[in-house]
């Protein structure tokens, strides 16, 4: 056993890390999150363009933590794209035996198919305004996979405008089906969609407490960083605490077996 991660895994995390800093800079969250749209084709090619979506193919030769690294980065960058639901449809289309599926294989892989996640019986979907495929997963009715052309979307305003969402609305008998809720497929894919949600919301959580510590020390009051006050430590420890063991829970942790 090993409770690090390894180089390799650094290295990806590195690499997401490096392409949003430069792809996707606070400045231009700020012009999409003020903005109409719902999708940033910019931000994601440059995600893509690093083969990130063959991540959870059978044979990349990574998996499930790997992903969840990668999205762990995307949450922290606040990244728009549906990188969760694309991560997933290629899982899913590369392991199903459907042929007609299998024909969006390769565009999903490259990015150039956009693939959103309906999880559950969830009406409120990221990006869906530009995807072209939604991948519905739902532990009590199998795995779909729905052409957007199928798809009733209505834009919904929504309180993380950072990652706006529409309501969707999706005949019962749209789509193919790749797993029936009985195939395990379908319990392994809801199960890698929360460990993934997790992991994107840890990112996002892990920023705002380390932007809260880095404030607390260079602004001042009273002549002093506002750091040193014992009320606002007790505050920025109950946030630390409340990240770090999240991190284990996410899947995302630097602890292996």
């Amino acid at each position: 056993m090993h409770f690090h991660l390894t180089e390799e895994q650094t290295a990806i995390q590195d690499a997401v890390r490096g392409t949003l800093a430069a792809a996707w800079p606070i400045e231009r969250l700020h012009a999409f999150a003020d903005g109409a749209d719902d999708f940033d084709r910019a931000s994601w090619d440059a995600l893509m363009a690093l083969g990130l979506g063959g991540t959870l193919a059978p044979d990349s030769g990574m998996g499930l933590l790997e992903a969840a690294l990668v999205c762990e980065v995307a949450g922290e960058a606040a990244a728009p794209g549906p990188l969760i639901g694309q991560l997933l449809a290629v899982a899913a289309v590369a392991t199903s035996t459907d042929a007609a599926a299998k024909a969006h294989l390769d565009a999903l892989v490259s990015g150039t198919t956009v693939a959103t996640l309906v999880h559950g019986g969830s009406a409120y979907v990221p990006c869906a305004r530009a995807a072209d495929l939604f991948l519905i997963v739902d532990r009590g009715a199998g795995v779909r996979l729905v052409a957007a052309a199928d798809a009733t979307v209505e834009a919904v305003p929504a309180s993380d405008r950072s990652r706006p969402v529409s309501k969707v609305a999706i005949p019962a008998d749209a789509g193919t089906t790749l797993f029936g809720a009985s195939d395990p497929m379908t319990g392994r894919l809801a199960d890698a969609a929360l460990v993934l949600v997790a992991a994107d919301a840890l990112g996002g959580a892990q920023k705002v407490t380390d932007m809260s510590v880095a404030y607390a020390k260079e602004r001042e009051q009273f002549g002093q960083p506002i750091g040193r006050f014992q009320a606002l430590k007790h505050q920025l420890a109950h946030m630390a605490l409340d990240v770090e063991p999240a991190r284990g829970a996410s899947g995302s942790s630097e602890s292996q077996a």
